[in-house]
């Protein structure tokens, strides 16, 4: 592939247990980072608070495994998966429940002009997809949220590459039902429903997004997270859920009840339809946390 530039990308997931305005412009994809390398070396999924089960498992990488043999390895309460690399390309979503590829204008990619964008949602190449579940077997309903602790970071906070992927690199959370969870594909993601998309906030139009597909070279239809009907957040405003934070909050996941077990896909992507120059973030690395909490409304 030409002038494929690669970035490598290690995914961190720790879960701790306990849409939009559109509007058409001139789309810039990625300048030159027509490829990038997404390489997470491990997934962990950490179930302390509230007493909250969970279990891992990658979807798009068939090779990725749990590792049984990490000191910290406890079945069902923090479990590591440990993957190889996964190859991926810039793409652009609102939600993570559908993923589009743009069709360059010029086969070898030289103009910066996209003629389209495709749906490659059941693909793999483009973005990395896992799943996960929560279950309560405490006797009480919980309130379920995304918590402090969740955040895109350079993996080497002095490295500039690091710290521009992490501004670029965006994650949702998609409930599902467990007939799709079960089916272990890309297309289940379009019966499912977002839960939490979030980034880094860094001052851009990151919160921009292809919304639908359309042609005429590098115009297309484009969304922000206004007004939205998923909860787009920013890592820096997350904060750790107490009782009094409601069901409406961004954060919120819902209530799950005794003994019910939850089913999510997680999906993590680089945003393609950025302004900015992304060069700088070729074979950069960054590390992604996911911390969830669980509160008992009724306890003081």
């Amino acid at each position: 592939m030409k002038n494929s530039n690669k970035a490598l990308i290690a995914i961190s997931v720790l879960i701790v247990a306990s849409l939009s305005t559109a509007a058409v412009s001139t789309l810039a994809w990625f300048n030159v980072n027509r490829s990038v390398s997404m390489n997470y070396s491990s997934i962990t999924i950490n179930g302390n608070y509230g007493h909250l089960k969970v279990s891992i498992e990658s979807v798009s990488d068939p090779y990725a495994i749990v590792d049984k043999s990490d000191e910290h390895y406890i079945e069902g309460a923090h479990e590591t998966l440990v993957s190889t690399s996964s190859v991926v390309q810039d793409v652009s979503s609102g939600d993570g429940r559908r993923i589009y590829a743009p069709v360059w204008h010029d086969s070898s990619r030289t103009d910066g002009k996209v003629s389209y964008v495709r749906d490659v949602t059941e693909n793999y190449d483009y973005y990395t997809l896992f799943r996960f579940t929560i279950s309560n077997p405490d006797p009480a309903d919980l309130n379920l949220y995304l918590a402090s602790g969740t955040g895109i970071m350079p993996l080497d906070r002095e490295s500039s590459r690091d710290k521009a992927l992490s501004n670029w690199t965006r994650v949702s959370i998609v409930e599902v039902s467990k007939v799709y969870y079960d089916q272990k594909r890309g297309d289940a993601l379009r019966n499912g429903q977002t839960r939490v998309v979030f980034e880094k906030e860094t001052g851009g139009n990151t919160d921009r997004f292809v919304s639908s597909t359309a042609t005429h070279d590098s115009k297309l239809t484009l969304g922000s997270y206004a007004d939205s009907d998923i909860n787009h957040i920013y890592t820096e405003s997350i904060v750790m859920p107490n009782k009094t934070m409601g069901l409406d909050h961004p954060q919120s996941l819902g209530v799950i009840k005794p003994s019910e077990t939850r089913y999510y896909y997680g999906v993590a992507w680089l945003e393609g339809t950025e302004v900015e120059n992304q060069d700088e973030c070729d074979k950069g690395s960054v590390s992604i946390s996911l911390a969830f909490a669980g509160i008992d409304p009724t306890i003081l």
